[in-house]
């Protein structure tokens, strides 16, 4: 199987982005494009894939049923490598792994996806007090 270099998928997300924001391309173009990285491993397509969606995303904000449709999207994308990564890193794990769940974790949990988050994270559990003893 073929992979495409970082260094181009970076670029034609870049591209494909610029494209859009000029009005030379279109948002669902764009859209459609990025959910084509599902199964990208790099931790650096994934920054800059991020910052594409947000962008996206910032300028539809103010429209909330669009905005909820983004997150969707953004979800329905992250989510494949999140499960795949998991939670807890591997013994041995590479360094840019590690970036990269963190990174796709705390993006899930921005836009709402609890899935990705463990109970034991979310702020309902930070100020209760579990000790037995008083």
């Amino acid at each position: 199987m073929f992979k495409t270099p970082t260094k181009k998928c970076k670029g034609l997300i870049n591209d494909a982005s610029a494209l859009a924001f000029a009005g030379e391309g279109t948002t669902p173009a764009l859209l459609a494009f990025l959910q084509g990285f599902t199964y990208e491993s790099s931790y650096y397509v994934w920054q800059t894939l991020i910052t594409a969606l947000g962008k996206v995303q910032s300028i539809f904000s103010k429209d909330v049923a669009l905005a909820q449709g983004l997150d969707n999207l953004l979800h329905g994308i992250i989510s494949p490598m999140v499960a795949k990564l998991g939670w807890e890193p591997s013994p041995n794990e590479e360094y840019l792994t590690t970036q990269l769940r963190s990174l796709l974790v705390l993006t899930a949990g921005r836009s709402g996806d609890n899935k990705s988050v463990p109970t034991s994270l979310t702020p309902s559990h930070w100020f209760t007090d579990h000790s037995q003893n008083h």
